[in-house]
C-alpha cells in the first residue's frame, strides 16, 4: 500500500540527518556548559524526590550560568589576543550564544532520542508496523 512508509516512517528518517548534522553543536554546547548541567545531574542523582528535580535544575542554573559564563570571559580574556571592539565583539557574541546554550543542550538531548526512539521503533518492531498498517487500513476504510 502506498501508505506503508508514510508519516512518522518518513519523518523519523527526515529528522534523522538533521539530528547527525547539530551532534557537533549540541557537542560544544555540552562542553560550555558542563558546570551547569553536571553538577544539577549530580545532585538531582542522589535527591530522591524527583518532582523536586526540576527546581533543582533551574535553581543550579540561576546560580551556576552567571558564573560559568565570567568563567569562560576571563579565559576568553586571557588567551584572546585581540584588543578594542573585536574583543567586545566577541564577548557580546558569546553572551547571546551562551544564553541559549543550556537550552540547545536539553532540548536537542530530547529531541535526538525521540528521533531515534521512532527510527528504532518503526523499523525494528514489526508488531508495531503490523499494528500501525492495520489502524491505517481501517481508518481509511471509513
Amino acid at each position: 500500500s502506498s501508505h506503508s512508509f508514510s508519516g512518522p516512517k518518513i519523518k523519523g528518517l527526515l529528522k534523522l540527518p538533521f539530528v547527525m548534522s547539530l551532534l557537533p553543536f549540541w557537542l560544544i554546547c555540552a562542553l560550555l556548559t558542563m558546570p551547569v548541567w553536571a553538577t544539577s545531574w549530580v545532585v538531582c542523582r542522589k535527591t530522591e524526590d524527583t518532582a523536586f528535580h526540576n527546581s533543582l535544575r533551574a535553581g543550579f542554573r540561576i546560580v551556576l550560568s552567571p558564573l560559568t559564563f565570567l568563567i569562560w570571559v576571563i579565559i576568553g580574556a586571557a588567551v584572546l589576543p585581540f584588543a578594542g571592539w573585536k574583543s567586545m565583539l566577541i564577548l557580546i557574541s558569546f553572551a547571546v550564544a551562551y544564553s541559549g546554550m543550556l537550552n540547545f543542550f536539553h532540548d536537542y538531548k530530547e529531541f535526538a532520542r525521540r528521533t531515534i526512539s521512532d527510527v528504532r521503533l518503526l523499523f525494528n518492531n514489526k508488531d508495531l508496523r503490523k499494528e500501525r498498517e492495520r489502524l491505517i487500513k481501517r481508518f481509511l476504510a471509513i
